[in-house]
């Protein structure tokens, strides 16, 4: 599974953990970042200097895991991989934060 599949796999399991709890801010968080990355992964964005922002590692610890651990260890998959792109990034010359 290539970066974006992996990036839209964890935004569908994320979207339909929305739907079983619609009140949880953090999972559309969550989603929104995902999207920010696939969008950057494809090519559709350059402004990989807020990679720095991204916080999905934080909100499935303290967020996710408790509501779906499938979901999390799915997100746990995209952290990885998220430091990895942002290693990438880094070496490109953009400032994407502390690794």
């Amino acid at each position: 599974m290539n970066r974006i599949e992996l990036f839209s796999k964890a935004k569908t399991a994320c979207l339909g953990l929305q739907r079983r709890f619609p009140s949880d801010p953090s999972i559309g968080s969550v989603v929104k970042q995902l999207e920010f990355l696939i969008e950057l992964e494809d090519g559709k964005r350059t402004d990989a200097e807020r990679l720095s922002e991204i916080i999905i590692p934080v909100l499935t610890t303290r967020e996710i895991e408790q509501l779906d651990d499938n979901v999390a260890n799915l997100l746990y998959d995209v952290c990885d991989e998220f430091d990895r792109m942002k290693h990438e990034w880094s070496m490109k010359g953009y400032d994407v934060g502390k690794r």
